[in-house]
């Protein structure tokens, strides 16, 4: 496959997941922030449905990333979440660390589990690691099996769900728990699949966004208005990801977006740091303007030959 088509079928699930077309659980979004993803790209239909992505999904898969660019997010981003997938990982837990420690009110980690019945034989169950005791979101759907009651445990213990009284109706779980520092085991028995995230009650900071209107100039060059910065921000470009597309601040060359990223599993996404409340953006496919300069260049080339011709030509006697 493509990397081309692996982008428009990512852009087409993406789409489809966050209409919320077909969901009987509904979950309250947590905010506009960049989310950090550990894990593999099949997570974002269960961040999508379980609304963890907030209004405007930013959402960056780690290990699809130039580390430079992710850095860089991590260093301008004031406010963000890491999720960590279906396992504790260790090699991420240590830049999650470092991030506290730059930024400890702004970043949180959430945990995310996901799981289908035909994958994996039942019991299904996960234990992730908390660092820090205290009170828990926890989101939940479960879909029930034909002949059994979808039950959903923490540790052993059964959790209350609301729905799921029939096969193939979702079970939901919208509530707060304290936890313990420490390993703790959600299990599931009864569920075709299970879509379940645990993170902090109190919610990152919600990063302002402003207002943003993109106009065409030519399938090469967007020309972008944004009104009302207050502070850095997330902008998504729903191109096919190509890091030949730069985004440049006041169309001055020299000032170009921090953290050109894969979002969303096939958009351009970048972090922009305004200098000011209302300005123009220009994001434009730079190996274009190579195109058009060794164009220039050979018609220059074409038009001076074709003068020397002329001028050697000889003359009629």
């Amino acid at each position: 496959m493509t990397r081309w088509l692996f982008h428009v079928l990512f852009a087409a699930l993406f789409l489809v997941s966050f209409s919320g077309a077909g969901r009987a659980c509904e979950f309250s979004d947590l905010g506009s922030a960049p989310v950090v993803v550990a894990g593999g790209e099949d997570a974002l239909l269960p961040m999508l449905d379980l609304n963890l992505a907030g209004r405007y999904p930013f959402v960056v898969f780690s290990s699809m990333q130039d580390k430079g660019e992710l850095d860089a997010l991590f260093d301008k981003a004031s406010a963000g979440r890491i999720v960590l997938v279906n396992a504790f990982s260790q090699e991420f837990e240590a830049e999650r660390r470092m991030l506290a420690e730059k930024s400890p009110d702004g970043w949180r980690t959430t945990h995310l589990i996901y799981h289908e019945r035909d994958d994996e034989p039942e019991p299904f169950e996960k234990t992730i690691f908390i660092d820090e005791a205290g009170e828990y979101s926890v989101r939940a759907s479960l879909k029930v099996a034909e002949g059994s009651a979808a039950v959903f445990m923490l540790d052993g213990k059964a959790l209350v769900t609301t729905g799921g009284k029939t096969p193939g109706e979702e079970a939901c779980l919208d509530g707060k728990l304290s936890l313990s520092r420490g390993g703790h085991t959600f299990s599931v028995k009864g569920a075709e699949s299970l879509e379940a995230s645990i993170g902090p009650a109190k919610d990152p900071l919600s990063m302002p966004m402003p207002e943003i209107r993109f106009t065409k100039a030519d399938p090469t060059r967007y020309e972008v208005q944004v009104t009302g910065a207050k502070g850095p921000f997330t902008l998504v470009f729903s191109e096919s990801y190509n890091s030949g597309w730069k985004a440049f601040i006041n169309d001055a060359r020299e000032a170009e977006a921090a953290a050109h990223l894969l979002v969303n599993g096939y958009a351009n996404g970048w972090l922009v740091d305004p200098l000011e409340s209302d300005f123009r953006m220009v994001i434009e496919y730079a190996p274009q303007r190579r195109i058009w300069a060794g164009i220039i260049v050979s018609a220059a080339a074409f038009a001076i030959s074709a003068l020397l011709l002329v001028l050697r030509r000889p003359k009629k006697r």
